[in-house]
């Protein structure tokens, strides 16, 4: 990669050479998630241009996250020059995939997170065997994300707990305070990694 910008993916050879992308208000300047470019280097970072609503896309390649950064934040001045003496609304969304139920048994399953049609990030493979679910327990957090309203598909999981009067917490209130290090010590490598995570939600 050059060190003086960002590298644009070359189209293959049997392909025409993508025309000028025109820059303007309709114009989307996004990161794109590492899961998506598998094979660039470590510490690299890309990202993607594109016209609204056509959607012709085009990925830029930098050789740190600053430098994508920088080439970003000069494209979106680019095409919206009065963006900072301007109001308007920036958008970013996270999410986490924890994990699925009733697959049937294959080699591995992966989840696509896209949002507005767009693929905007790709979980890593898991197995799903006959003891157990595939678990990803992953997080993905989009910084300005479009603002189109987002159709965004997710699991639910109902959970009724009786909750008992609040005095009746008062020992173990009382013990977590007085011996938390103690009992996280004690949990940390004896709990699954699901556990643990339905544990950090309490």
């Amino acid at each position: 990669m050059s060190p003086a910008g960002p590298q644009q993916q070359q189209p293959p050879q049997s392909q025409q050479a993508p025309q000028p992308l025109p820059m303007g208000p309709s114009t989307e300047v996004r990161g794109l998630h590492q899961s998506l470019m598998p094979g660039l280097p470590v510490g690299s970072a890309s990202f993607a241009i594109s016209n609204n609503p056509d959607r012709v896309n085009r990925y830029f390649a930098a050789q740190s996250q600053e430098e994508a950064r920088r080439w970003q934040d000069g494209l979106r001045k680019v095409s919206r020059p009065d963006l900072e003496n301007t109001r308007h609304r920036e958008n970013s969304l996270k999410l986490w995939i924890f994990e699925a139920k009733r697959l049937q048994s294959k080699k591995s399953y992966f989840c696509e997170i896209s949002l507005n049609q767009v693929l905007y990030a790709r979980t890593s493979n898991k197995e799903k065997t006959s003891d157990s679910d595939p678990f990803w327990g992953e997080a993905f957090e989009f910084s300005a994300a479009s603002s189109a309203p987002a159709a965004i598909r997710v699991k639910a999981r109902y959970l009724s707990v009786d909750v008992l009067p609040l005095a009746w917490y008062s020992g173990l209130h009382d013990c977590l305070l007085r011996d938390h290090c103690l009992l996280a010590a004690c949990l940390e490598p004896r709990l699954h990694v699901r556990v643990k995570e339905d544990l950090a939600s309490c």
